[in-house]
């Protein structure tokens, strides 16, 4: 198949400046293939690289935007022996080395070889962070009829069925498969989680598929209100005053406090007195009825944070997290 030795390529200069023109076709490395690009689609992700960038992007001039494309193989690296030319591809912008553990598990979102600075679950030291606006809580919960009633009547019949108790969560790499980790590491407990997605978290603790679940609050609330579920503990750092009969995994003696929470950052280097205006304006923002009448539709928790203090609680949950990504086997 005959290469042309030029391409057409859309090259972002500047925000909202991107500007069609020829480049050079580039040579495959070993593990590379050659496409030729016949169709390429954009989503919000491209919208926000054109109108306000990402971090790490190309420099400006540099930067060939485009990353849901399909095409056809008209070149191959020394190594590869996956495709050969001629065959039409589709591209996984998320797509993993496909060579790790995870990779060969089929969990390719959570590879190992991601990145060039080892682990670092949030990123967040790439960032200002201006402060924490809420959470919403991750409980652990059982059935209303399960012979353990209590957080430590489920601990002790975990240990003395080892191997045997499951946790379900939301999937691989979840912040509930993260917490039910944790917890479990902490309490010396061997489990297995289940990754069960969003759809049968629920049916799958109600049916008894398993033992306890480790989901968001505003999903098996409904279910404690039933009777059908109970709350056996939350992550969190104090109780639910909704649930003020179930402990805390910290009054419990465990040391496990991760919370689905929200916050806004900005990028690394803008101004102290920029932040400490948007701090300003979150705080009276969180402290509306409006804000507080939204954050209780949809069972998210408002607590305030301002920046020094959200500063403090990101590089505990980002161990917290990088503890049970490692626990997890989802690095190494």
């Amino acid at each position: 198949m005959d290469i042309p030795k030029k391409m057409k390529a859309a090259v972002l200069y500047d925000f909202n400046d991107v500007r069609v023109e020829e480049r050079d076709v580039p040579e495959p490395g070993p593990e590379d293939v050659l496409v030729k690009v016949e169709s390429c689609g954009i989503c919000g992700t491209d919208v926000k690289v054109v109108t306000q960038g990402m971090p790490k992007m190309p420099p400006m001039g540099d930067f060939i935007i485009g990353h849901e494309y399909s095409g056809t193989v008209v070149k191959t690296g020394e190594t590869v022996d996956e495709f050969k030319p001629g065959d039409r591809v589709a591209v996984e912008v998320h797509k993993g080395c496909g060579r790790c553990k995870n990779c060969l598990l089929g969990d390719y979102t959570a590879c190992m070889n991601y990145g060039d600075k080892g682990n670092v679950p949030f990123g967040y030291d790439e960032f200002e962070h201006v402060a924490r606006i809420g959470f919403t809580s991750m409980p652990i919960a059982v059935r209303a009829d399960a012979p353990y009633q209590s957080l430590e009547e489920f601990v002790e019949y975990a240990q003395e069925n080892p191997g045997k108790v499951k946790i379900g969560n939301a999937g691989t790499g979840s912040a509930t498969h993260l917490t039910a980790v944790v917890f479990a590491e902490a309490a010396g407990l061997d489990v297995t989680h289940v990754p069960l997605g969003a759809d049968r978290r629920m049916p799958a603790i109600l049916g008894g598929e398993v033992n306890a679940v480790c989901v968001p609050l505003p999903e098996v609330a409904p279910h404690v209100d039933s009777g059908d579920v109970k709350i056996i503990a939350f992550p969190t750092q104090e109780r639910n005053d909704n649930y003020p009969d179930a402990p805390t995994l910290v009054e419990e003696g465990y040391e496990v406090v991760i919370e689905l929470f929200r916050g806004i950052s900005v990028p690394k280097g803008t101004p102290e007195s920029r932040i400490r205006k948007l701090e300003d304006a979150f705080r009276q923002a969180a402290q509306t009825d409006a804000f507080k009448d939204s954050a209780d539709k949809f069972g998210f928790q408002v607590d305030f944070m301002p920046r020094d203090e959200f500063e403090d609680y990101l590089a505990v949950q980002n161990e917290l997290i990088a503890e049970g990504m490692r626990a997890g086997g989802l690095v190494e």
